[in-house]
């Protein structure tokens, strides 16, 4: 009986933290980040809403690990899987945000690690 009420107890607190044993669907894709690219933003007024609102919209891409906004350089951070998204693209959805408001002045990509692909013989 009290191993009972223990399980019910971890499962309410699961439950009321939003948490859950359930893993991900496995048809999710895996990002990978193997490119980084720096971005010099123009057009941020403010770092609670103009910088927080870029990082947010980038964040949510396919492919996009990790993004860092820095208000005071006016510089993005964007890790991301090459083979999921590209530089192009993600300047693309910078500077359509708030009625193209935001441009994208310079950028610099690096590639983190390359992944050589080899067929392996299974026979």
């Amino acid at each position: 009986m009290m191993k009972f009420i223990k399980s019910i107890a971890v499962f309410l607190m699961l439950i009321s933290c939003g948490q859950s044993n359930i893993s991900e669907s496995s048809d999710s894709t895996i990002v990978v980040a193997d490119a980084k690219a720096s971005f010099i933003i123009e057009g941020m007024s403010c770092e609670v809403g103009c910088a927080k609102y870029i990082d947010e919209e980038l964040e949510k891409m396919d492919g996009v690990s990790n993004c860092e906004i820095d208000f005071e350089t006016k510089t993005a951070i964007v890790k991301y899987d090459n083979s999921l998204i590209s530089e192009y693209a993600m300047i693309d959805v910078i500077q359509r945000l708030k009625d193209s408001i935001y441009k994208v002045t310079q950028v610099e990509v690096e590639i983190l690690k390359s992944i050589e692909k080899t067929k392996i013989d299974t026979h």
